[in-house]
């Protein structure tokens, strides 16, 4: 009654019967399907040599605990069984595999916090240092408009054009220096 059903909702041509005939049976099969609640083995080596005499190419599905079907009908090339043993380690090793795959991903999350956390203090770096450029630019502003004012007049337009050389190389060096050891004072910090 239950292979019936089964073949009607899987909407699949089949032909069913009841296992007191199964040694009777010998018309064309490519799958087998067996669950019953046995404790016996029901498709013994020789029932099953009886119902596939050519040996055919088939597979067999037990899905009965105790299984239906003996291991050896496996022992035949032709036919693959699958039963619940292998059914489960299968899954135990489809299982491994996933649990594989997560520690592979939660190694990338973790790489990509670091980076986050580091990006995001480098930012914070930078905001907190961003005020220094403005503050060496009006030293300097104030230095050649009002502390060395009288002395720069004096100079010719090549030594001023020296004087500016050198404090553009100096101011560039007084906002880039600090900047950078700052970042790799944080960069040593995170990394530990």
């Amino acid at each position: 009654e239950k292979a019936h059903k089964l073949v009607e909702t899987l909407n699949i041509d089949a032909e069913v019967f009841p296992l007191s005939e199964l040694a009777n049976h010998n018309s064309k099969f490519d799958f087998i399907i067996s669950c019953t609640g046995s404790k016996e083995i029901v498709l013994s080596l020789e029932k099953f040599q009886k119902i596939s005499p050519n040996n055919t190419k088939s597979v067999i599905v037990d899905l009965a605990v105790p299984n239906d079907c003996d291991i050896k009908i496996s022992e035949n090339e032709n036919v693959k069984l699958i039963n619940v043993d292998q059914l489960k380690v299968r899954a135990e090793e489809n299982l491994q595999a996933r649990g594989e795959e997560i520690n592979r991903c939660l190694d990338i999350i973790e790489r990509q916090i670091i980076k986050y956390y580091i990006a995001e203090k480098e930012r914070n770096l930078e905001r907190a240092l961003s005020s220094v450029p403005k503050s060496i630019k009006g030293i300097r502003q104030k230095a050649f408009r009002e502390v060395f004012a009288k002395e720069l007049e004096t100079l010719d337009p090549g030594a001023i054009e020296v004087v500016n050389s050198l404090v553009d190389y100096i101011e560039k060096k007084y906002i880039s220096v600090p900047m950078k050891m700052a970042k790799d004072i944080l960069l040593k910090e995170t990394t530990k």
